[in-house]
């Protein structure tokens, strides 16, 4: 994975924002941009196929994302309007919940059965790709190299393997920050904009932590985000990566940093603010720190833009109540680190095994133009075509999901760190939610669990 600059590539564009378009994905009034020339328009735009000729077709489309409201109500849109393009062409969207679709979509790559769409992060490409010998996925890049998707679409340069293009990112994207109730914070005292290091969220947690409420939720359990939230807030940004230097090649066991001084110290501290001020509860799923939010069961959450979207279908009320702030700086042996995010796309990619290849392709296509981008933010997400952003009021009309481009901007790392792009990527991660668990969960020594963690994830690497 490359290095590169959101702060350059990204946020100074997105600061001249952006949209409105047309309403043919929307139950919602909006302001109707000015009419586009052709070459204002992305230049790779959906054409009519000949390849079905009116035959009745069924593409299958494969997300763990269906399963959440916001996202459900989106895609479900994007297919509705491409279906007014397409009548013959009928979609089906299967997929489970975050917790086991991962495991279910190894079996159906492994079993050659794997849906003719699927979205998945990019950082998981390299895994999925290679489970079979001849490769899962369609290489794209003859339709995206030297085309305008390679610049306007954020995140796209991250849908990559040995330098081709495998997959599209059309849908949304995202970062994360730290979602909070304005009443609460109200009623213990606290300025949202006085939290600017992690002790001073140490501190609000502990302040807001009474009466059944807890400050923080983290999530301890087989999950990925036993390892991702505790990282991207806290590891990364003091060890520089979680497993590797810079999360970068060459990933070799002499170079692992599990165990570093850094991630030590990270564990313990969240380890302390669990276990021993008691200010964090733990949480089995992203749906439940969620729900504590909306009660007020917990005072913050860390989430994404998504959160927002969420909110709102869940009582339109909550969001006069709802703020959100970034994550704040680490300070770690007197100097100061920026926090670490990770910058959240989907990769929206084509199996091989897909008979109607080219019609696939041109739902990505759709997903992309300035109509699909349309369903992504009525529905709370951030659009990722930065076209699409430039040409509206999208800070206007979207003015929290616009706080994530501003922390993009001013309180971020410039560099975004990803987990690497390795194929023992899902096995060296289980390896972390096991040793984790025991730190959070259980109180062992973090030392120890780090060590027996490094040792066991040396093992996988030299195998």
């Amino acid at each position: 994975m490359k290095k590169v600059n959101f702060l350059k590539s990204i946020c100074i564009i997105m600061a001249l924002v952006v949209l409105l378009v047309a309403s043919a994905c929307s139950g919602q009034t909006t302001n109707q941009p000015e009419a586009q020339t052709p070459a204002q328009q992305t230049s790779n735009q959906p054409n009519a196929s000949t390849e079905t000729s009116g035959k009745k077709i069924t593409l299958t489309l494969n997300t763990h994302v269906y399963t959440e409201a916001p996202h459900k109500k989106a895609i479900d849109m994007l297919i509705d309007g491409f279906n007014q393009k397409h009548e013959n062409v009928k979609m089906e969207v299967f997929g489970t919940n975050y917790d086991t679709f991962w495991d279910n979509l190894v079996t159906d790559i492994m079993s050659g059965n794997e849906a003719d769409i699927t979205f998945i992060y990019p950082e998981n490409l390299p895994m999925y790709n290679t489970m079979r010998p001849e490769g899962v996925f369609v290489d794209l890049s003859d339709k995206i190299k030297g085309t305008d998707y390679e610049t306007n679409l954020i995140g796209q340069k991250y849908c990559v393997q040995d330098g081709k293009y495998y997959g599209l990112a059309c849908y949304s994207y995202g970062t994360s920050g730290i979602f909070y109730m304005k009443s609460v914070f109200e009623e213990a005292g606290i300025d949202p904009e006085s939290i600017k290091t992690l002790d001073d969220l140490r501190d609000a947690a502990i302040r807001t932590t009474k009466d059944g409420m807890y400050g923080l939720s983290f999530i301890v359990a087989q999950h990925d985000f036993t390892i991702s939230e505790w990282a991207r807030m806290i590891a990364r940004p003091v060890s520089g990566g979680l497993y590797f230097p810079n999360e970068a090649p060459p990933y070799t066991a002499d170079r692992l940093q599990v165990n570093s001084a850094e991630n030590i110290w990270a564990a313990e501290w969240l380890q302390d603010l669990i276990l021993e001020t008691k200010a964090a509860r733990i949480v089995k799923t992203k749906k439940e720190t969620r729900e504590l939010l909306w009660n007020k069961q917990v005072a913050m959450s860390h989430d994404g833009p998504w959160f927002i979207g969420m909110t709102r279908d869940r009582d339109p009320k909550l969001l006069d109540d709802l703020g959100v702030i970034p994550l704040p700086d680490v300070v770690y042996n007197g100097k100061t680190y920026k926090p670490n995010p990770t910058l959240y796309t989907m990769c929206c990619m084509i199996s091989q095994k897909c008979e109607y290849k080219d019609i696939a392709w041109e739902f990505l296509e759709y997903m992309a133009s300035d109509e699909g981008q349309q369903c992504v933010e009525n529905n709370g997400e951030v659009p990722c075509s930065i076209s699409y952003i430039e040409r509206s009021g999208y800070k206007e009309r979207n003015p929290l999901s616009y706080k994530f481009v501003e922390f993009m901007q001013n309180n971020y790392a410039d560099v975004l760190l990803p987990d690497p792009s390795l194929p023992q990527l899902n096995e060296i991660k289980q390896v972390m939610i096991d040793e984790l668990q025991n730190v959070f969960a259980s109180g062992e020594d973090a030392t120890a669990c780090l060590n027996r963690a490094s040792d066991k994830i040396k093992e996988i690497l030299n195998k």
